[in-house]
């Protein structure tokens, strides 16, 4: 029995080992199986992803050693949050997996010695020099518990030499992670004409010999997450038992294997509610995303170059990008009208696009940018239209004219480049604001005159006289 203490013993953080019982009690541990032969239990833990987990027994009954097919097994030292809940698992089910079988393999001493005792207290043995002697029961049952602790020994020497060899090829095999001979390639793509704006989704490729496009991607990720090969074209068939994919790869399969087990559970749980079935984000080659999604999808592909395809009903533009980390220069024209203002951006959904209902991925003239929030809030209401009109006008009212001056244009040329007509440019002040402090003292007192200067008018903002009274040792302070 493998005691609670034993499973501890096995991770380097206790919160590993929390996280793993609330996955064992979650009833996330599924196929769990023992091979009584080998003393090897295995189990698939289905989390964020599925993963396959083995845990190897010692003949007494220890545990020797596990393995995971989760990056945290192979990037950190312990057992993961998986292995736990399998260990778990194998706890609860001791008599069921390990019991009844491990007694039909390996003998213990009494049934050993049962065979070889004789009737009465003496029997016939065997000298060194082959010559029959009488041997007494102690002298028997000692002969046989010897010849049982060299079959046992015998036999746990055999199982450390193969273990011995599969440990090393497991460390083998992570010291190649991210240097795979097969490559996951994700393009992205935006369509026009979707309800809510642009439509995203992601499709697949595998480049090995060649790249292979994937033709429907559900299938891909849940026959990967099952060890089965994947025939891609006559000559070639996806082995994921017998390829390795490079590190970026790997990772990408985590986060499409993520999508794929968290729709399957919600999937589960709206069937099993009554409200009919849901539809997939995973439509043959197609894998939609939304907006949380898309930002998990940037933050993985983070650093580094990837496919981007705009779509629409004529024509198809393909570029070749990376995340730019800041805000795109845009220029904004405003000019007088009949009613007032216009605010106008040349640009069109050919060179445009707002990505997110929160303004925050915004693709620019074949760039794609993650702006701040601050960018965000000012441009999204201007850059929004772009999907839709061919160039974006805003109109100001007459009466809201000094609110545009005063309140929105400073904002707006923090963000962007704000051209003014000729005959506006003429009616904007900008003058730098100045600050002059005269500073008297008065009896205990320090009086301290601020004066704010804006071109001609001068402010005086604390009180009449414009002074600010202070003790004097606050002033040292």
């Amino acid at each position: 029995m493998i005691s609670n203490q034993e499973i501890r013993a096995q991770v380097v953080h206790e919160v590993t080992y929390t996280k793993g019982v609330q996955y064992y009690s979650k009833g996330k541990v599924a196929h769990l199986s023992f091979d009584p032969k080998e003393k090897i239990f295995s189990a698939d833990v289905i989390g964020q992803q599925r993963y396959h987990v083995k845990v190897y027994f010692s003949e007494l009954q220890k545990v020797q050693s596990a393995t995971c097919q989760c990056q945290a097994y192979a990037n950190y030292k312990g057992a993961c949050k998986h292995i736990v809940a399998v260990l778990k698992s194998i706890q609860m089910n001791w008599d069921k997996h390990w019991k009844q079988n491990y007694d039909a393999v390996v003998p213990n001493l009494e049934s050993v010695t049962k065979g070889l005792h004789l009737s009465g207290q003496y029997g016939l043995g065997q000298s060194s020099s082959g010559e029959g002697v009488w041997q007494s029961d102690a002298d028997r049952k000692a002969e046989a518990e010897e010849m049982h602790v060299a079959k046992l020994r015998k036999k746990l020497e055999e199982r450390a030499t193969k273990r011995f060899y599969e440990g090393f090829e497991q460390l083998d095999k992570k010291s190649q992670i991210g240097t795979g001979d097969v490559l996951l390639i994700p393009s992205l793509v935006i369509r026009d004409g979707g309800v809510l704006g642009p439509s995203k989704s992601l499709e697949l490729s595998i480049r090995a010999n060649r790249t292979y496009v994937i033709k429907n991607t559900g299938e891909f990720i849940l026959q990967v997450a099952q060890h089965q090969p994947i025939p891609l074209s006559k000559a070639y068939t996806f082995d994921p038992n017998g390829s390795e994919l490079d590190l970026f790869s790997q990772r990408l399969m985590d986060f499409l294997e993520n999508l794929y087990w968290n729709e399957r559970q919600l999937a589960e749980s709206v069937s099993g509610s009554g409200y009919g079935r849901m539809a997939s984000i995973f439509e043959n080659r197609q894998i939609h995303l939304t907006d949380k999604s898309l930002y998990e999808f940037l933050e993985l592909v983070e650093g580094q170059s990837f496919e981007l395809r705009i779509e629409s009903y004529l024509e198809k533009d393909v570029y070749e990008i990376e995340t730019l980390h800041e805000n795109p220069s845009i220029e904004v024209r405003v000019s007088e009208d009949d009613q007032g203002m216009l605010l106008t951006v040349n640009e069109s959904k050919k060179t445009v696009r707002v990505l997110d209902i929160k303004g925050e991925i915004i693709f620019y003239k074949g760039q794609l940018y993650k702006t701040d929030s601050a960018y965000a809030k000012s441009m999204n209401p201007l850059l929004a239209q772009a999907s839709e009109l061919p160039d974006i006008r805003v109109g100001i009212d007459l009466e809201k004219t000094d609110y545009f001056f005063s309140r929105i244009l400073p904002k707006l040329e923090q963000q962007s480049n704000v051209a003014l007509s000729p005959t506006l440019e003429l009616q904007v002040v900008r003058e730098p604001l100045e600050v002059e402090v005269y500073l008297d003292q008065w009896k205990s007192e320090i009086v301290a005159d601020v004066v704010f200067k804006y071109g001609e008018h001068d402010i005086q903002p604390f009180n009449n006289n414009g002074n600010f009274y202070m003790e004097k040792a606050q002033l040292k302070g």
